[in-house]
């Protein structure tokens, strides 16, 4: 198989008939603020924990070979704060049914804005629990927080 497209994107629309997608707001970088009390002169720092409440997906579009048709894949994806700790992890099975290319969406809510640098997206594909050769990809979103 072949990887078309790897992104992040706030909202994804896909088409129930001909599975087209709609990718709004593709995400490569984050400006985070830190709060402002309401009614107070004083400035909340955001904490390096902190989960922004918003949701967003990634989008993995990939395209089979010949011998891809009919097996069942998993797409494992893991989410990694800044620093390099572990944020959020999952899985998608699916199958290539026929030689369109095929949209794998995955949703998340809540995102990990209080680190400043680099959220990595790792993402890779599994046949019988054995990741695929080539099938290795990451994707970041460049976090800032500005002063």
């Amino acid at each position: 198989m072949k990887l078309i497209l790897l992104a992040a994107c706030e909202k994804v629309i896909q088409d129930a008939e001909t599975r087209a997608i709609s990718l709004i707001t593709i995400m490569t970088r984050a400006e985070v603020r830190d709060a402002v009390i309401q009614g107070a002169s004083a400035v909340e720092k955001m904490p390096p924990n902190a989960i922004l409440p918003m949701t967003w997906s990634v989008v993995a579009l990939l395209t089979p070979t010949p011998g891809d048709i009919g097996p069942l894949f998993t797409q494992q994806i893991e989410v990694f704060w800044p620093n390099g700790d572990l944020f959020v992890k999952g899985s998608l099975p699916f199958k290539f049914t026929d030689t369109r290319a095929h949209p794998n969406i995955t949703n998340f809510i809540g995102f990990p804005g209080g680190q400043h640098g680099d959220v990595t997206i790792h993402l890779w594909i599994e046949l019988d629990g054995t990741r695929t050769p080539g099938q290795d990809f990451q994707y970041s979103i460049n976090v800032i927080h500005p002063s």
